[in-house]
């Protein structure tokens, strides 16, 4: 079986600009809407976690600045910057330890469409879990 490597992401940057979503069925707009959707919720962690791991490894504090200062420059939102570092940093904390590992998500945020939004929400409970403390449950 012939070995194959993951595209790195200016690869599928390119490959996302290269894609038209125009002249579509009604069925394939929405398809492709679901499609974009998890694309975007798997890049959000993505970026979370690399954010984080920028923090962890002190990428902005080797030019004398902060993480934050530094996602702006880059192009992020300041509400955006904020988000994105405490998601990467819940994740990262909930790895530690639940895994004793910092790189890896939480086995239930690894599915392609669980970060976003709702990822603050997980992670709390990730870490509520590891603490012992009860998390509410819905009535059955």
């Amino acid at each position: 079986m012939p070995s194959t490597t993951a595209p790195t992401p200016a690869d599928l940057l390119a490959t996302a600009r290269e894609l038209t979503v125009t002249g579509l069925t009604r069925r394939q707009a929405f398809d492709t809407t679901r499609t974009i959707i998890d694309l975007s919720n798997t890049l959000g962690h993505l970026l979370s976690v690399c954010a984080a791991e920028m923090d962890r490894l002190g990428v902005a504090a080797q030019s004398g600045g902060k993480i934050k200062p530094l996602l702006i420059e880059m192009g992020l939102a300041p509400v955006v910057a904020d988000r994105v570092l405490r998601i990467g940093r819940g994740l990262q904390r909930a790895c530690e330890r639940v895994e004793g590992r910092s790189s890896r998500a939480p086995q239930g945020a690894r599915g392609s469409s669980i970060i976003g939004d709702p990822s603050i929400p997980e992670v709390r409970g990730t870490s509520r879990a590891t603490k012992g403390y009860p998390v509410a449950r819905s009535p059955p």
